[in-house]
């Protein structure tokens, strides 16, 4: 083995060499260098929330966003044809970070020069690239709310009614570079009626942002950048909303009261339609959990083909006022309420002993203060009492708010009836005789 290398030194080496030759000729052959022109591929910003955060905008964002860069590449053919089918492998980028980091809250504009930062796999090297930097400009961000103005444009179908449509959001948030938001003259939307019919009666429209020559301002940000328009071409018919619920409240507590609003809607569609409904559903409530008062959000169930033109959202606030139930002791005045006593014995008599009964109920205060004793529905079932003095249990029956707890007893006395008894029949003793006073 230690003669390996000692041993035909000049045939090893030529050897060698060959081989170095054999492998720059494959490479060449099949895998030679070239270059590459990527076109057209924009530019990514990084570090915009820390240039956000101190309250700043890019100005410029939209043009260096669409600016097109050109970069041109060298490497190995394999290489070149990864990014030749993925073009995403070039990455071009600005970092703004430093930059914004550097700016004081005294400026109103700063416009530095950032490089263009470019990316490519490894293998590959840059020839050229233009641009190599860009001006990024710098502003002080404002932000404004604005009303939505309409324009309604072409016919409409004069066999129905054309009303005032309905636009939802009335209103956007528009925030951008402070000289910009000084040119807003109008946020607008187009209405196309010939995008309207009985079938179609919601669009979706564009909003748009125009300054006082009626130039549209690009570079500002939208909340919305649509608004959903409803053109009420048909019948309108007012209709009350219909809740519903599903569920019980939890043990201990009592529904007091509900407060819906809206309690109605306006709705809209065709003829044929609108005539069959006479309410609106409202999406199921859940009572299950709710242990105190709530207010609650829930949709409407509009049938198809139909819309409405209240100016809400797709939602109704329902209020379930709801309280906790506690147990007290009701004293029961027997002279109200209506007794009765069934499965009576003709020859017993029955007597009420009490005059006033304690019933444990749980309840509400107010309900309690509320009750009406000559309501009140007491039973008494005597089937299986013979004569004498008993503690009886009764059903009595409470409004449906309030909860009987333990089920109350009433002291009773009952008694045989005392039948009158005829007088026996004396006979007379001069009748017997046939005797006859004169």
């Amino acid at each position: 083995m230690s003669n390996f290398f000692s041993n035909n030194i000049v045939l090893k080496t030529v050897s060698l060499i060959s081989a170095l030759i054999l492998w720059v000729f494959v490479i060449n052959t099949q895998n030679p260098l070239e270059r590459h022109d990527v076109r057209n591929r924009n530019i990514s910003i990084r570090g915009i929330d820390v240039l956000e955060e101190k309250g700043y905008v890019i100005k410029n964002e939209s043009e260096i966003r669409d600016q097109k860069v050109r970069v041109v590449v060298k490497g190995p053919k394999l290489q070149i044809e990864k990014i030749k089918s993925n073009p995403d492998l070039v990455d071009i980028k600005i970092d703004i970070t430093k930059y914004a980091n550097n700016i004081s809250t005294s400026m109103d504009m700063v416009a530095p020069i950032i490089p263009v930062d470019v990316s490519v796999p490894i293998g590959l090297t840059i020839v050229d690239q233009s641009p190599q930097n860009v001006e990024v400009i710098f502003e002080r961000e404002k932000s404004v709310t604005k009303p939505i103005e309409y324009v309604i444009n072409g016919g409409s179908n004069n066999e129905y009614e054309t009303l005032t449509p309905k636009i939802v959001p009335e209103e956007i948030e528009v925030w951008g570079a402070e000289s910009y938001m000084n040119e807003i003259a109008e946020v607008r939307i187009d209405i196309d009626v010939e995008n309207f019919s009985e079938d179609v009666l919601t669009y979706d429209v564009p909003i748009k942002i125009y300054d006082a020559e009626g130039q549209e301002l690009t570079e500002l940000k939208k909340s919305h950048n649509k608004a959903t328009v409803t053109l009420p071409i048909g019948k309108k018919k007012t209709v009350p909303l219909e809740m519903q619920f599903k569920g019980e409240l939890p043990e201990g507590f009592i529904q007091t009261g509900i407060d819906l609003h809206p309690n109605s809607i306006t709705i809209i569609g065709k003829p044929t339609l609108v005539d069959e409904i006479t309410s609106i559903k409202l999406q199921e409530i859940s009572l299950d959990n709710i242990v105190e008062t709530s207010r609650i959000e829930t949709g409407l169930i509009l049938p198809k083909g139909i819309t409405y033109l209240d100016k809400i959202d797709d939602s109704v606030t329902v209020t379930v006022r709801v309280k906790e139930q506690s147990v007290y002791n009701y004293n029961l005045d027997l002279s109200k309420p209506k007794i009765n006593i069934s499965n009576k014995k003709e020859n017993y008599e029955y007597e009420i002993l009490d005059d006033e009964i304690a019933v444990k109920v749980k309840a509400i205060a107010e309900n309690l203060l509320d009750i009406n004793p000559r309501n009140i529905e007491i039973d008494v079932d005597v089937k299986d009492y013979r004569p004498g003095d008993y503690s009886v249990p009764i059903k009595i029956q409470f409004p449906p708010e309030i909860l009987v707890v333990e089920k109350p007893k009433v002291n009773i006395r009952v008694t045989e009836k005392i039948t009158a008894q005829e007088p026996e029949e004396v006979p007379d003793p001069d009748a017997e005789s046939g005797e006859t006073l004169e």
